[in-house]
């Protein structure tokens, strides 16, 4: 399926990136709920049917026989008037995680920085620059950004959970951007009675404390940390790889609820 460029380089970009498995979007609904609840939040006006939308999303999987693999929704924007003037989609080669981070863990860094709407998908080159080139330097899978009080709130492409005495913990809600697979963890967190505790960890007292660590992403899923900045992590945590098989399980479900 061709797509025309924007017209406009000069508008912003809201967007919305999901994972495509046996044909099947994964987790949908709850992408679209974010990207329209993202907008209203920064007062951006999508103006489009989210029927619309996902009859979209299944015609262009349909017409280029996706099976697998990472799909881009973007809502390009006036910054002034803040209304959405053209969309597109585009299906984008993923780079999923070898299998055996999921058992030895990634290596991550601290990166003092903060999004400026964090709970909207808004592109941000900057900081995207500025994470890829740490993450390069430095041979990382990720770094987890620190905020102007010392405190841990997310990742820079991913959702950042810690695992303390068998409980989770994880920054609020309005701290983050609250990604589709983040909240997947959370629900399955609270079927397992596994207790959450929402905060922003204070880098240096509280991380060293840990027992384990995990990111939470579209294309990693529930990937394991084994060291931030020099900083040991348990990779085979039990909370951790409960959490990890429950997501497998709660995917595969989901698909063949929705395979058409």
């Amino acid at each position: 399926m061709c797509h025309k460029p924007i017209t406009n380089c000069n508008l912003k970009e809201l967007y919305e990136i999901f994972r495509i498995e046996e044909g099947v979007p994964l987790f949908l609904e709850d992408h679209l709920n974010r990207l329209f609840r993202g907008a209203q939040k920064s007062n951006i006006n999508l103006n489009i049917n989210p029927l619309k939308i996902k009859k979209y999303i299944y015609n262009y999987i349909s017409h280029d026989s996706i099976a697998e693999g990472n799909f881009r929704l973007s809502f390009y924007f006036d910054e002034t008037q803040l209304d959405v003037k053209e969309f597109r989609g585009q299906s984008i080669k993923p780079s999923y995680p070898p299998t055996h981070l999921y058992q030895s863990g990634i290596e991550c860094s601290l990166m003092h920085a903060e999004r400026i709407h964090p709970e909207t998908k808004i592109a941000n080159t900057e900081l995207r620059n500025q994470a890829d080139e740490r993450i390069s330097n430095n041979h990382l899978f990720e770094v987890i950004l620190v905020n102007r009080d010392g405190r841990i709130t997310e990742g820079s492409r991913s959702n950042v959970f810690f695992i303390k005495d068998k409980k989770l913990i994880t920054a609020p809600d309005d701290c983050v951007l609250p990604g589709v697979v983040r909240k997947k963890t959370i629900e399955l967190a609270k079927e397992l009675a596994i207790p959450i505790d929402y905060k922003c960890l204070d880098a240096k007292k509280e991380l060293p404390m840990m027992d384990g660590a995990f990111i939470t992403g579209t294309s990693p899923r529930i990937l394991p940390i084994r060291e931030i900045d020099h900083l040991k992590f348990d990779p085979n945590n039990e909370v951790l790889q409960l959490l990890i098989s429950k997501l497998k399980e709660k995917i595969s479900n989901y698909i063949k609820e929705n395979k058409k």
